[in-house]
């Protein structure tokens, strides 16, 4: 059984069974994690770009017309979806998954969302016998097509425990860290943290290359010192560096994580100085018009304000 803040390791042995799984959104994320399943898995899916829909369908998913039949259909519905709005409008809408979904089933919203909308969509759901998990990934597109993401799961640690099965062929790390809503808010403050690292660390190799250093040394030393992270360690050298502005997460959906972060923080009456700078700056990049291109742009956009570059 899962406690508290345990992290749930895929070497753990696990009873492997075939499960009737329904996948609704097959963008970056929700594609590649959906593609996973489907090994092993009966797995219907959903998503009203029929493109996408029928690259899993090749793979031998079944095709749902709806999130009710999708629902119907289901003992297990999964959901990568863009916002909030969209999470709510598959439960809630016409043909939602409220309408078909089964008594006993478990929806796993593994979206980006407001912990607010979580909640309520829990409690509407608890009326129908639906159980729910609020399970935010991170990692990023390559860890969604290895099966390596991380995970933090809000919910009922018996409901955790059934779902254990499916949830470790997408994600290495699972945490239980709380009740419904709480994974939620933990995907906030991972994607705050890592902006900001991002950012501070693309205005530094900035000021860098302005006062004639070599932002590689640079970005070389910070890993030696106090000053690493993950955008160190990884997003320069595994992308920037490389010319590589395509980590599959763009800049609006960094702005919409952020964003609720920061509206999260008034709610709770904390102040977050650094944190309304980096919204601030991702904001600038979305007036620009950049809100398409991928987070990692942010880069460019500074080079371009300075008139120095990082990348070779």
């Amino acid at each position: 059984m899962f406690t508290l803040g345990q992290v749930y390791k895929n070497s753990e042995e696990v009873k492997v069974m075939s499960y009737k799984i329904g996948f609704i959104g097959l963008g970056q994320m929700g594609g590649r994690m959906c593609k996973r399943l489907i090994e092993g898995n009966d797995v219907i899916a959903f998503d009203v770009n029929k493109n996408r829909l029928k690259q899993v369908v090749d793979l031998g998913a079944k095709e749902a017309k709806s999130p009710k039949e999708l629902a119907a259909y289901s003992d297990f519905i999964l959901a990568s979806l863009p916002d909030s709005n969209v999470v709510e409008s598959v439960v809630f809408g016409q043909d939602g998954i409220i309408e078909g979904c089964q008594s006993g089933a478990v929806f796993i919203d593994l979206s980006s969302s407001r912990p607010a909308s979580t909640q309520k969509i829990a409690l509407e759901l608890k009326k129908k016998n639906v159980s729910m998990l609020d399970a935010p990934v991170s990692r990023g597109v390559a860890a969604a097509e290895k099966g390596t993401l991380s995970m933090m799961v809000g919910g009922d640690a018996a409901v955790l425990e059934k779902c254990k099965p499916i949830l470790q062929i997408l994600a290495t790390d699972i945490y239980h860290v709380g009740d419904i809503g709480a994974g939620h808010i933990l995907k906030m403050l991972n994607n705050l943290v890592s902006s900001t690292c991002f950012i501070i660390t693309a205005e530094a190799l900035v000021l860098g290359a302005k006062a004639g250093l070599d932002p590689k040394l640079v970005n070389d030393v910070l890993n030696a010192s106090s000053g690493r992270s993950y955008a160190t360690e990884k997003r320069f050298p595994d992308y920037v560096f490389k010319n590589n502005l395509n980590s599959g997460f763009s800049i609006k959906l960094m702005h919409k994580d952020i964003s609720m972060c920061l509206e999260f923080a008034q709610q709770m009456l904390v102040p977050l100085p650094v944190g309304s700078s980096v919204v601030q700056t991702y904001t600038t990049a979305m007036s620009q018009g950049r809100g398409d291109d991928d987070n990692l742009c942010m880069v460019e956009i500074m080079e371009k304000i300075v008139g120095v570059k990082v990348r070779t």
